[in-house]
């Protein structure tokens, strides 16, 4: 199958047009086609959510080897090709929405193992990935993402690494990031500017570390990187959190941490006793006035 071309012909027997402000970017590449296939392990009994179904050609696919497919797509004219190009699956549901506000429990039992696969557009990929990782998909759940490369190094990014900052304690605060393949920009049409990772985030069953206050935890990260050139007493120093100097420096003392190193090169388990060390001291202070 030359995939450019039966791209490029749905589209134009459709009168499909390319949507650039919905970051419309069609896969082309077969070879990539098959990657995104052999990295979501797909097997008959697999239920799939497709997030950004386009002109279905992928979604064939995936309906050829699992037992249900449920294709996301928000564009009214791709929607149309949608139905024409897949009625022959009787295993296909497809459903108008848009991902930012789709309840997950809504489509499938939340109980239920699924897999995700999506080519996220760039301009709201942080969002949709914040989106997905609150949905409480049940454990081992694997969401399989296209998203731009820079998005996915900071995925999978180590401390002390350029990439690393507060997607990466994010994201792998709730699940296991692989980088599985780095795509090039021609493997799309319309080619973007920029190459694309593909990347596979795996649900944890529990996170990595545990946390007096999960909400103060994410505070304090966001806090520490507000000001990423700068020390973390510095940073938290000029943060909302509302430190004083008498506070941070028991904080660090008490967690053991240098207040002299940066964000970047704190682990997710230094965050976490940082944090863990800041909810008691905000508690005692609570209780001694």
């Amino acid at each position: 199958m030359n995939l450019e071309q039966e791209t490029k012909r749905l589209l134009f027997r459709y009168g499909i047009r390319v949507k650039k402000h919905l970051g419309q970017n069609f896969l082309i590449d077969p070879e990539v086609l098959q990657k995104i296939i052999q990295a979501a392990d797909l097997t008959p009994e697999d239920s799939v959510i497709e997030i950004g179904a386009g002109p279905g050609i992928l979604t064939g696919e995936i309906a050829r080897r699992v037992k249900k497919v449920f294709a996301i797509e928000l564009d009214e004219e791709l929607l149309r090709c949608l139905k024409k190009n897949l009625s022959g699956y009787n295993n296909v549901e497809i459903i108008k929405g848009d991902v930012l506000k789709t309840d997950f429990s809504s489509i499938i039992d939340g109980r239920i193992f699924v897999k995700i696969i999506a080519n996220l557009p760039y301009y709201i990929t942080t969002p949709i990935l914040m989106h997905l990782l609150k949905q409480n998909f049940v454990p081992s759940t694997l969401l399989v993402l296209m998203v731009q490369k820079e998005v996915g190094l900071r995925l999978v990014a180590l401390p002390g690494c350029k990439d690393y900052g507060i997607l990466s304690i994010v994201v792998q605060y709730y699940t296991k990031p692989e980088l599985f393949s780095i795509i090039p920009r021609v493997a799309f049409f319309p080619r973007p500017e920029v190459d694309s990772s593909l990347v596979k985030l795996t649900i944890l069953d529990r996170p990595p570390v545990e946390l007096k206050n999960e909400k103060l935890f994410f505070s304090l990260v966001r806090a520490s990187f507000g000001h990423r050139r700068k020390t973390l007493a510095n940073a938290l120093l000029k943060s909302p959190l509302g430190f004083t100097k008498f506070e941070a420096a028991r904080l660090f003392t008490a967690a053991g941490i240098d207040c002299h190193r940066r964000a970047e090169e704190l682990s997710l388990e230094d965050f976490a006793r940082l944090s863990n060390e800041l909810s008691k001291l905000r508690n005692t202070e609570k209780e001694t006035k």
